[in-house]
């Protein structure tokens, strides 16, 4: 459905008298008395988005246009308002607005503001308020290069700003820069397929996206959605176990929210009138009581941003299927949701998308409940992303999954020590770091009479720490042990004199390594010349499996980056490691990265 006929359908409604238009303020300038509303609106019928500009005049000119209940001046970016009677403009409107509507009497119906109530009121002499309106960024029938294009002048305004400012950055520095511009990026391809929006923490949304060849939605917090291709809708909801999340992603993403592209409205009255015909039927009573109740207890209703369930709320309860009426067709029994199943709401991009009935995925966010740390994820993220010739992830797992010795360097409080025992099912582990603190977890993997030979070496805050941790262990619910796991020995000393002990105790008491992680902290030099006392003293078993990360502690980008490509050059040329690639792990900062390759 394109935008002609959206043009046609709203000239037709106009001349018919029967007009209504739910539009929300993203843009908005001022000419004189004229004002210039650039608008999200929803068509009824094809349930594309579009964008109307809502041409307004202000009192003493000639057609002024009335304001219910209020004036222009009333109007803020985010708010929602309904247009009773306008004209189309014959004029082609500017990008990227579909049509112009001339506007005679309009309503403001939902403030910004007012959409996010349940939030502490941090409005100020400026007029910030806690979730700022972003501008949309997805739409449907859009042509979005009037928006890439405003994205690539602010990216060239900031290029001048950091030369200005900097004026001795070095030409390197300029390319790396280049290479994030969008014209770089993949283009983004539109379709009216369902699609899932992956909540995540704002600093790693982009990341995400590129890899998982999504885009970043304008949302209104801290968070962030990622909108990305989903299974099709019915198949989605009749599948009998939720879509399973890559293993890595586990510390990123933290829900995963299931949408359609023809279930969105601007404001939130009519997002909830959508839904609740969806669920009740055309009715004038739900059938029961109290109706936000029943949606929260037996449809799992789930908002983005939490605050929305305020708003969602109040609009649930003044509706007609909240009113006495006639009763619903079908019995709330049967309207309820099993376990794992839910309905959703979530504001993004200016509008409200609603589903129902679809998988209830929570992610649980380096979860200390299943791991020790964040650190667990990052080597199942190599498994998934590091491919030496075209390796499957499956020839690599047999490659290294169950074999005999391993070492973590820097393994305080275990998470990496407690992925290779479990998820890689390596027999022996040694967990080398001076700290004394390890994960209740990772203890009990340890020899019985070396699970708490260092508790009193603990630091209270590392006390408290572990008694927080025992507790939520003891809370869960044990599981049957399917997997077999390895064995973790925690040698409570510096890296060099672990190596002596190695080589002491090889062969008769340590079988050779077959995995060599190190996440000190510690100068590159200083990770990489473990490796080399590894492989010079023949301490490992080929193939071995080397992951090292390089902690930038240099004063500048410039000198980290030669510095790691001088020491990546010199590992490969003495062919310490062989196949040797760089990953930037999603738990990396932006001061490290990773490097993987095999001592052979």
């Amino acid at each position: 459905m394109g935008s002609e006929v959206f043009r046609e359908r709203l000239a037709d409604a106009l001349a018919a008298g029967d007009f209504e238009l739910h539009c929300r303020i993203y843009h908005h300038r001022s000419f004189g008395r004229l004002h210039f509303f650039d608008t999200l609106a929803v068509d009824p019928i094809s349930r594309e988005s579009f964008i109307v500009e809502l041409l307004c005049r202000a009192a003493e000119s000639e057609t002024v246009t009335e304001v219910v209940g209020g004036q222009l001046s009333d109007l803020r970016l985010g708010d929602v308002v309904v247009v009773y009677d306008a004209a189309v403009d014959l004029r082609s409107p500017l990008p990227p607005c579909t049509l112009t509507l001339q506007v005679h009497r309009l309503k403001l119906t939902e403030t910004w503001r007012g959409l996010f109530q349940k939030g502490e009121d941090r409005t100020g002499p400026g007029g910030n308020w806690k979730h700022a309106f972003h501008r949309p960024a997805f739409h449907d029938a859009i042509d979005e290069s009037y928006f890439e294009e405003l994205d690539r002048r602010a990216l060239e305004r900031q290029r001048e700003k950091r030369k200005a400012k900097a004026k001795g950055e070095k030409q390197a520095e300029s390319e790396e820069e280049a290479s994030d511009s969008p014209a770089d990026k993949a283009p983004w391809t539109r379709t009216r397929e369902p699609r899932a929006m992956l909540q995540c923490h704002m600093p790693l949304a982009q990341r995400l996206a590129e890899y998982l060849g999504g885009r970043v939605l304008s949302a209104c917090s801290r968070d962030r959605l990622v909108l990305v291709d989903a299974p099709n809708a019915a198949a989605t909801s009749r599948a009998a176990h939720a879509p399973r999340v890559p293993s890595h992603l586990h510390s990123i993403i933290q829900r995963i929210f299931f949408v359609d592209a023809g279930r969105k409205a601007p404001s939130v009255a009519e997002a909830c009138a959508q839904y609740l015909a969806a669920v009740f039927g055309p009715v004038d009573h739900a059938g029961v009581g109290d109706l936000w109740d029943f949606l929260c207890r037996q449809r799992h209703i789930q908002c983005f941003p939490r605050e929305l369930e305020s708003s969602l709320s109040a609009a649930v309860r003044a509706s007609r299927w909240a009113a006495p009426g006639a009763e619903a067709k079908e019995s709330p029994a049967a309207l309820a949701l099993p376990k794992g199943r839910c309905d959703s709401m979530v504001y993004a991009d200016g509008l409200l998308w609603w589903s129902t009935d679809v998988p209830r995925i929570i992610v649980p966010e380096k979860d200390q409940r299943s791991v020790p740390s964040g650190a667990y994820w990052k080597l199942l993220e190599i498994l998934d992303r590091y491919r030496p010739h075209s390796m499957t992830r499956q020839r690599l797992m047999d490659l290294f999954q169950g074999r005999g010795c391993a070492v973590d360097f820097g393994a305080s409080p275990g998470g990496w020590s407690f992925c290779l025992a479990t998820a890689l099912q390596i027999r022996r582990v040694i967990a080398c770091d001076p700290a004394a603190y390890m994960h209740p977890l990772v203890r009990r993997l340890a020899p019985e009479d070396e699970r708490d030979q260092f508790l009193e070496a603990f630091t209270p805050e590392e006390r408290k720490e572990d008694a927080k941790h025992s507790r939520l262990l003891a809370e869960r619910k044990e599981e049957a042990e399917t997997e077999p796991k390895g064995q973790i020995s925690h040698w409570r000393m510096r890296a060099e004199d672990a190596l002596v002990k190695m080589k002491q105790r090889l062969d008769a008491q340590l079988p050779p390594l077959a995995l060599v992680v190190c996440d000190m902290n510690e100068e590159l030099e200083g990770a990489c010349q473990l490796l080399y006392q590894v492989f010079e003293q023949k301490l490992y078993e080929a193939p071995c499996l080397a992951v090292v990360t390089f902690k930038n502690t240099c004063k500048s980008k410039q000198e980290f980056r030669r510095r790691k490509s001088a020491m990546l050059l010199r590992l490969q040329e003495e062919k310490v490691l062989t196949q040797v690639q760089e990953i930037h792990l999603f738990a990396n900062t932006r001061m490290e990265t990773t490097i993987v390759g095999q001592m052979l």
